[in-house]
Protein backbone atom coordinates (compact mmCIF):
# COMPACT_ATOMS: atom_id res chain seq x y z
CA UNK A 1 0.00 0.00 0.00
CA UNK A 2 1.59 3.61 -1.11
CA UNK A 3 1.43 6.61 1.16
CA UNK A 4 -1.93 7.94 -1.10
CA UNK A 5 -3.85 4.34 -0.51
CA UNK A 6 -3.27 5.88 3.41
CA UNK A 7 -4.60 8.90 3.31
CA UNK A 8 -8.02 9.89 4.53
CA UNK A 9 -10.33 12.75 3.59
CA UNK A 10 -9.87 14.17 7.39
CA UNK A 11 -6.44 13.62 6.87
CA UNK A 12 -6.01 16.01 4.08
CA UNK A 13 -8.72 18.45 5.81
CA UNK A 14 -6.19 18.63 8.77
CA UNK A 15 -4.04 20.79 6.29
CA UNK A 16 -6.40 22.73 5.37
CA UNK A 17 -7.62 23.84 8.92
CA UNK A 18 -3.94 24.74 9.45
CA UNK A 19 -3.67 27.16 6.69
CA UNK A 20 -7.33 28.77 7.93
CA UNK A 21 -5.81 29.05 11.70
CA UNK A 22 -2.19 29.38 11.60
CA UNK A 23 -1.51 26.93 14.09
CA UNK A 24 -1.67 22.85 13.85
CA UNK A 25 -2.66 22.11 17.72
CA UNK A 26 -5.76 24.28 16.66
CA UNK A 27 -6.38 22.31 13.69
CA UNK A 28 -5.82 19.35 15.65
CA UNK A 29 -8.73 20.44 18.39
CA UNK A 30 -11.17 21.14 15.48
CA UNK A 31 -10.52 18.29 13.61
CA UNK A 32 -10.80 15.64 16.77
CA UNK A 33 -6.89 14.56 16.55
CA UNK A 34 -4.95 14.68 19.59
CA UNK A 35 -1.44 16.65 18.47
CA UNK A 36 0.79 13.32 18.08
CA UNK A 37 -1.64 12.16 15.50
CA UNK A 38 -1.74 15.32 13.73
CA UNK A 39 2.11 15.41 14.02
CA UNK A 40 2.19 11.96 12.06
CA UNK A 41 -0.70 12.71 9.75
CA UNK A 42 1.64 16.11 8.65
CA UNK A 43 4.56 14.29 8.44
CA UNK A 44 2.36 11.37 6.18
CA UNK A 45 1.64 14.28 4.04
CA UNK A 46 4.87 15.87 3.66
CA UNK A 47 6.47 12.43 2.68
CA UNK A 48 3.83 12.05 -0.09
CA UNK A 49 4.84 15.30 -1.66
CA UNK A 50 8.31 15.00 -1.19
CA UNK A 51 8.61 18.78 0.65
CA UNK A 52 8.13 20.42 3.71
CA UNK A 53 4.86 22.09 4.32
CA UNK A 54 5.22 23.62 7.46
CA UNK A 55 7.66 26.93 8.92
CA UNK A 56 6.92 26.95 12.49
CA UNK A 57 6.78 30.45 13.08
CA UNK A 58 7.41 32.39 16.94
CA UNK A 59 3.53 32.09 17.32
CA UNK A 60 2.06 29.08 15.60
CA UNK A 61 2.58 27.82 12.11
CA UNK A 62 3.06 28.68 8.42
CA UNK A 63 2.71 26.80 4.96
CA UNK A 64 5.55 26.53 3.16
CA UNK A 65 5.49 27.57 -0.90
CA UNK A 66 4.92 23.65 -1.37
CA UNK A 67 2.59 23.73 1.11
CA UNK A 68 0.66 26.47 -0.33
CA UNK A 69 0.92 24.47 -3.77
CA UNK A 70 -0.37 21.72 -1.67
CA UNK A 71 -3.58 23.43 -0.47
CA UNK A 72 -4.69 24.19 -4.29
CA UNK A 73 -4.70 20.84 -5.20
CA UNK A 74 -6.40 19.70 -2.42
CA UNK A 75 -8.89 22.06 -2.67
CA UNK A 76 -9.88 21.04 -6.56
CA UNK A 77 -9.47 17.08 -5.38
CA UNK A 78 -11.99 17.74 -2.12
CA UNK A 79 -14.04 19.83 -4.62
CA UNK A 80 -14.26 17.26 -7.20
CA UNK A 81 -14.84 14.73 -4.64
CA UNK A 82 -17.85 16.83 -3.13
CA UNK A 83 -19.20 17.21 -6.53
CA UNK A 84 -19.04 13.58 -6.97
CA UNK A 85 -21.03 12.77 -3.49
CA UNK A 86 -23.67 16.07 -4.46
CA UNK A 87 -24.47 13.68 -8.12
CA UNK A 88 -24.86 10.48 -6.25
CA UNK A 89 -27.34 11.51 -4.10
CA UNK A 90 -29.44 13.43 -6.50
CA UNK A 91 -32.90 12.00 -7.03
CA UNK A 92 -33.39 9.24 -4.44
CA UNK A 93 -32.98 6.63 -7.37
CA UNK A 94 -30.35 6.45 -9.87
CA UNK A 95 -27.77 8.90 -9.68
CA UNK A 96 -29.01 11.99 -11.72
CA UNK A 97 -25.61 13.38 -13.10
CA UNK A 98 -25.66 17.04 -12.94
CA UNK A 99 -23.93 19.71 -15.54
CA UNK A 100 -22.86 23.47 -14.66
CA UNK A 101 -22.12 25.75 -17.12
CA UNK A 102 -20.60 29.13 -17.14
CA UNK A 103 -22.01 31.72 -19.62
CA UNK A 104 -21.78 35.47 -20.17
CA UNK A 105 -25.57 37.13 -20.45
CA UNK A 106 -24.55 37.36 -24.31
CA UNK A 107 -24.75 33.68 -24.72
CA UNK A 108 -28.18 33.01 -23.22
CA UNK A 109 -29.28 34.67 -26.23
CA UNK A 110 -27.84 32.36 -28.55
CA UNK A 111 -26.86 29.43 -29.04
CA UNK A 112 -27.44 28.26 -25.60
CA UNK A 113 -31.10 28.43 -25.90
CA UNK A 114 -30.56 26.47 -29.22
CA UNK A 115 -28.48 23.47 -27.67
CA UNK A 116 -31.21 23.40 -24.94
CA UNK A 117 -33.68 22.68 -26.89
CA UNK A 118 -31.98 20.25 -29.11
CA UNK A 119 -30.47 18.42 -25.61
CA UNK A 120 -34.23 18.06 -24.82
CA UNK A 121 -35.92 16.73 -28.21
CA UNK A 122 -33.35 14.14 -27.25
CA UNK A 123 -34.22 12.99 -23.89
CA UNK A 124 -31.56 14.55 -21.77
CA UNK A 125 -30.67 12.31 -19.01
CA UNK A 126 -28.75 15.49 -16.77
CA UNK A 127 -29.36 18.40 -14.95
CA UNK A 128 -28.00 21.28 -16.53
CA UNK A 129 -27.39 24.35 -13.84
CA UNK A 130 -26.50 27.43 -15.61
CA UNK A 131 -24.06 29.93 -13.81
CA UNK A 132 -24.36 33.94 -15.07
CA UNK A 133 -21.75 35.90 -14.36
CA UNK A 134 -18.55 37.80 -15.55
CA UNK A 135 -16.14 36.66 -17.34
CA UNK A 136 -12.97 36.88 -14.60
CA UNK A 137 -15.61 35.51 -11.88
CA UNK A 138 -16.15 32.24 -14.12
CA UNK A 139 -12.36 31.55 -15.27
CA UNK A 140 -11.81 31.60 -11.19
CA UNK A 141 -14.82 29.03 -11.19
CA UNK A 142 -13.34 27.10 -13.71
CA UNK A 143 -9.93 26.95 -12.60
CA UNK A 144 -11.57 25.87 -9.14
CA UNK A 145 -13.74 23.37 -10.76
CA UNK A 146 -16.60 24.81 -9.51
CA UNK A 147 -18.40 24.92 -13.28
CA UNK A 148 -17.33 22.16 -15.92
CA UNK A 149 -17.07 24.52 -18.60
CA UNK A 150 -17.70 28.15 -19.69
CA UNK A 151 -19.36 29.90 -22.80
CA UNK A 152 -18.14 34.00 -23.45
CA UNK A 153 -15.25 35.74 -24.92
CA UNK A 154 -11.92 35.89 -22.80
CA UNK A 155 -8.70 37.97 -23.06
CA UNK A 156 -5.66 35.52 -23.55
CA UNK A 157 -4.15 37.39 -21.15
CA UNK A 158 -6.66 36.19 -17.98
CA UNK A 159 -5.54 32.76 -18.63
CA UNK A 160 -1.61 33.64 -18.83
CA UNK A 161 -0.11 31.50 -15.36
CA UNK A 162 -3.13 29.71 -14.35
CA UNK A 163 -4.64 26.27 -14.61
CA UNK A 164 -6.49 27.69 -17.15
CA UNK A 165 -3.90 28.02 -19.70
CA UNK A 166 -4.48 24.65 -21.30
CA UNK A 167 -8.40 24.41 -22.21
CA UNK A 168 -10.44 22.01 -24.33
CA UNK A 169 -11.44 25.06 -27.00
CA UNK A 170 -14.19 25.33 -29.32
CA UNK A 171 -14.98 28.27 -31.57
CA UNK A 172 -18.52 28.60 -31.36
CA UNK A 173 -19.23 31.89 -33.83
CA UNK A 174 -18.05 35.79 -34.63
CA UNK A 175 -20.15 38.16 -33.36
CA UNK A 176 -20.06 41.92 -32.68
CA UNK A 177 -21.35 44.78 -30.29
CA UNK A 178 -23.97 46.66 -32.08
CA UNK A 179 -25.42 49.90 -31.13
CA UNK A 180 -28.85 50.41 -30.80
CA UNK A 181 -31.61 53.37 -29.94
CA UNK A 182 -35.41 53.61 -29.40
CA UNK A 183 -37.82 52.22 -32.21
CA UNK A 184 -38.43 55.90 -32.87
CA UNK A 185 -35.15 57.54 -32.37
CA UNK A 186 -34.16 59.64 -35.76
CA UNK A 187 -30.49 58.47 -35.63
CA UNK A 188 -31.76 54.80 -36.64
CA UNK A 189 -33.22 56.31 -39.52
CA UNK A 190 -29.66 57.41 -41.14
CA UNK A 191 -27.34 55.26 -43.51
CA UNK A 192 -24.56 55.90 -41.25
CA UNK A 193 -23.96 58.31 -38.50
CA UNK A 194 -20.05 59.00 -37.44
CA UNK A 195 -18.80 58.24 -34.09
CA UNK A 196 -17.73 61.44 -33.21
CA UNK A 197 -21.30 62.98 -33.14
CA UNK A 198 -22.30 59.95 -31.13
CA UNK A 199 -19.81 61.41 -28.47
CA UNK A 200 -21.76 63.66 -26.82
CA UNK A 201 -25.26 61.48 -26.67
CA UNK A 202 -26.65 60.65 -23.45
CA UNK A 203 -25.60 56.75 -23.49
CA UNK A 204 -26.63 53.45 -20.99
CA UNK A 205 -23.48 51.43 -20.23
CA UNK A 206 -21.76 48.57 -18.52
CA UNK A 207 -20.21 49.62 -15.76
CA UNK A 208 -15.90 50.85 -16.24
CA UNK A 209 -13.72 47.43 -16.07
CA UNK A 210 -16.72 45.21 -17.67
CA UNK A 211 -15.43 43.84 -21.10
CA UNK A 212 -17.99 45.25 -23.24
CA UNK A 213 -17.28 48.62 -21.17
CA UNK A 214 -13.55 48.78 -22.17
CA UNK A 215 -14.35 47.48 -25.96
CA UNK A 216 -16.30 50.23 -26.70
CA UNK A 217 -14.21 52.82 -24.82
CA UNK A 218 -10.98 51.42 -26.95
CA UNK A 219 -12.68 51.54 -30.39
CA UNK A 220 -13.75 55.08 -30.18
CA UNK A 221 -10.21 56.03 -28.87
CA UNK A 222 -8.48 53.32 -31.78
CA UNK A 223 -10.80 56.06 -34.19
CA UNK A 224 -9.39 59.31 -32.74
CA UNK A 225 -12.47 59.95 -30.76
CA UNK A 226 -12.90 60.50 -27.03
CA UNK A 227 -14.57 57.65 -25.17
CA UNK A 228 -18.79 58.28 -24.46
CA UNK A 229 -19.64 58.89 -21.00
CA UNK A 230 -22.32 56.97 -19.23
CA UNK A 231 -25.38 58.92 -18.04
CA UNK A 232 -26.89 55.53 -16.93
CA UNK A 233 -24.61 52.40 -16.24
CA UNK A 234 -26.22 49.06 -15.79
CA UNK A 235 -24.62 45.74 -16.60
CA UNK A 236 -27.18 43.80 -17.68
CA UNK A 237 -27.49 44.36 -21.87
CA UNK A 238 -31.24 42.93 -21.79
CA UNK A 239 -31.93 46.01 -18.83
CA UNK A 240 -30.17 48.65 -21.15
CA UNK A 241 -31.90 47.42 -24.55
CA UNK A 242 -35.80 47.77 -23.24
CA UNK A 243 -34.33 51.26 -21.08
CA UNK A 244 -33.62 52.72 -24.68
CA UNK A 245 -37.98 52.68 -25.20
CA UNK A 246 -39.32 56.68 -25.04
CA UNK A 247 -35.46 58.30 -24.56
CA UNK A 248 -32.92 59.43 -26.69
CA UNK A 249 -30.50 56.72 -25.11
CA UNK A 250 -28.12 54.83 -26.82
CA UNK A 251 -26.23 51.54 -25.78
CA UNK A 252 -24.02 48.66 -27.04
CA UNK A 253 -25.02 45.05 -27.00
CA UNK A 254 -23.83 41.82 -28.71
CA UNK A 255 -25.33 41.70 -32.33
CA UNK A 256 -27.39 38.98 -31.54
CA UNK A 257 -29.08 40.68 -28.72
CA UNK A 258 -29.57 43.61 -30.98
CA UNK A 259 -31.36 41.75 -34.07
CA UNK A 260 -33.39 39.92 -31.18
CA UNK A 261 -35.25 43.20 -30.00
CA UNK A 262 -34.83 44.79 -33.27
CA UNK A 263 -37.13 41.71 -34.05
CA UNK A 264 -39.76 42.16 -31.56
CA UNK A 265 -39.66 46.57 -32.58
CA UNK A 266 -38.54 47.55 -29.35
CA UNK A 267 -35.23 49.36 -30.99
CA UNK A 268 -33.44 49.66 -33.70
CA UNK A 269 -29.61 49.20 -34.98
CA UNK A 270 -27.65 52.10 -35.06
CA UNK A 271 -25.17 51.81 -38.13
CA UNK A 272 -22.13 53.70 -37.21
CA UNK A 273 -19.23 54.31 -39.44
CA UNK A 274 -16.99 52.26 -38.11
CA UNK A 275 -18.82 49.10 -36.37
CA UNK A 276 -16.95 46.97 -34.10
CA UNK A 277 -15.88 43.63 -34.16
CA UNK A 278 -14.93 41.28 -31.21
CA UNK A 279 -13.09 38.11 -30.15
CA UNK A 280 -14.70 35.06 -31.28
CA UNK A 281 -17.61 33.55 -28.19
CA UNK A 282 -15.81 30.42 -27.32
CA UNK A 283 -16.71 26.93 -25.29
CA UNK A 284 -14.10 26.15 -22.80
CA UNK A 285 -13.40 23.01 -20.29
CA UNK A 286 -10.58 21.95 -18.50
CA UNK A 287 -9.32 18.99 -21.06
CA UNK A 288 -10.05 16.07 -18.33
CA UNK A 289 -13.73 17.27 -17.81
CA UNK A 290 -14.36 16.26 -21.75
CA UNK A 291 -14.33 13.18 -20.14
CA UNK A 292 -17.66 13.56 -19.14
CA UNK A 293 -20.16 12.07 -21.41
CA UNK A 294 -22.83 14.51 -20.84
CA UNK A 295 -20.54 17.39 -21.40
CA UNK A 296 -19.12 15.84 -24.75
CA UNK A 297 -23.16 15.68 -25.47
CA UNK A 298 -23.53 19.25 -24.86
CA UNK A 299 -20.33 20.24 -26.56
CA UNK A 300 -21.90 18.88 -29.45
CA UNK A 301 -25.39 20.12 -29.21
CA UNK A 302 -23.79 23.46 -28.74
CA UNK A 303 -21.66 23.45 -31.66
CA UNK A 304 -24.02 21.89 -34.10
CA UNK A 305 -26.31 25.06 -33.69
CA UNK A 306 -23.23 26.43 -34.94
CA UNK A 307 -23.34 24.23 -37.87
CA UNK A 308 -27.37 23.94 -38.07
Amino acid sequence: MDALDRLRIRNLKLLLAVQRLGSLSAAAAELGFTQPAATKILRELESLFGHRLLHRMPRGVKLTEAGEAAIERLKLGLTMLDRALQDARQGGGAPLRRLRIGVLPLAAVDPLPQAVRALLADAMDFRLEIVEQTVPVLLQALERREIDAFIGRVDAGLLHGTDNAALHAVRLREEGLGFAVAADNPLARRRKVPLVELVAAPWILAPRGSFTRTALEQHFLQHGVPAPQAMIESLSFHTNLRLLAGTALITVAPSSAVNYYAGLGLVRALRPDHPMALSPLLFLAKPENMALPHLRRFAAALKATELG
